[in-house]
Order: C-alpha cells, then sequence, then structure tokens
C-alpha cells in the first residue's frame, strides 16, 4: 500500500476554488418574483362542515326497469357473431399420464 503524496490536492484549496466559481456570478443572477395576489377569504364557507356524520346507503325501491340494447347497425351483429367462442372439448382423461415420457426440444 502506498502512502499518500504529498503533491496532490488538498481539500481545502478544492473547496475554496469551487466556492470562488459559486461567488462570480451571485451578484449578477436576477431572480423575478411574481407577484401573487392574495386569496380573498370568503365570509362564509360553501357548506357547513358536518363532523362524524352518519351515511345510510341503503335502496329503497321496490323495482327498477332495464331497457334491452337496440340493434340496429349490423356491425353490433357482426362483432357478436366474432365475440362467439368454439366450444371447448372436455375430455373424461388427462392425455398423458404419470410416468409417461415426452420429448423436449431445447
Amino acid at each position: 500500500m502506498k502512502g499518500r503524496n504529498g503533491s496532490g490536492p488538498n481539500i481545502e484549496d478544492v473547496m475554496q476554488k469551487g466556492f470562488a466559481e459559486l461567488k462570480i456570478g451571485e451578484g449578477n443572477i436576477v431572480v423575478d418574483t411574481p407577484e401573487e395576489k392574495p386569496p380573498e377569504p370568503s365570509s362564509q364557507p360553501a357548506h357547513k362542515i358536518e363532523y362524524a356524520k352518519k351515511i345510510h346507503a341503503e335502496e329503497d325501491r321496490e323495482s327498477f326497469v332495464v331497457t334491452a340494447p337496440v340493434k340496429d347497425s349490423p356491425s353490433l351483429e357482426k362483432k357478436s357473431e366474432e365475440s362467439a367462442k368454439p366450444k371447448q372439448e372436455i375430455l373424461k382423461e388427462p392425455t398423458t399420464r404419470l410416468g409417461d415420457e415426452f420429448d423436449v426440444e431445447w
């Protein structure tokens, strides 16, 4: 392990140089402060604040009516035909059994 070389940079010199570079432009910086209008205090709030209020969301309707969708355009019929999936065949037994050998391509 080598000892420290005395001719290397000193931390104090490096910091002085860095801070000197920062101080060069401090006097020339123009800071624009936008004038902000203070918000006007409202005399009364929009609604009275109610604390610890219980809300009951129970449905009290006896019945409701739902209208059937209208199938006027042929595009809706095409979408319904396309969405019909082929029926999946359900087998009585699995196609493979425990102990069967199979070939894997690497």
